[in-house]
């Protein structure tokens, strides 16, 4: 469990270096933390109610290895539409992870 939060919470701390240095301007870089963050709140909403009548851990199994799919995915983002892809879809499956 350790090791994947580990993982979680790396594009947290690393998306702004790496918007950067794809050539994403400052301010845009910036605004891609605010982005992920927030595409997280539907699912940290809607979801303690799943959980209660399917189980916590057939929640996060999923989200978890959608999440990693995800950072894998990362590796080959070149462009700011690319990154805000990966970027809303890891918010939104780290929200339940």
């Amino acid at each position: 469990m350790f090791f994947t939060y580990i993982g979680l919470y790396v594009p947290f701390f690393y998306i702004t270096d790496f918007a950067i240095n794809i050539g994403i301007d400052e301010d845009m870089a910036f605004y891609t933390l605010i982005i992920m963050s927030a595409a997280s709140i539907p699912r940290r909403l809607l979801l303690p109610y799943i959980a209660d009548k399917i189980g916590n851990i057939n929640i996060m199994f999923p989200s978890t290895v959608f999440c990693a799919v995800l950072l894998l995915c990362w590796v080959a983002v070149r462009t700011l539409a690319g990154l805000l892809v990966v970027l809303i879809l890891f918010g939104y499956f780290s929200g339940a992870a």
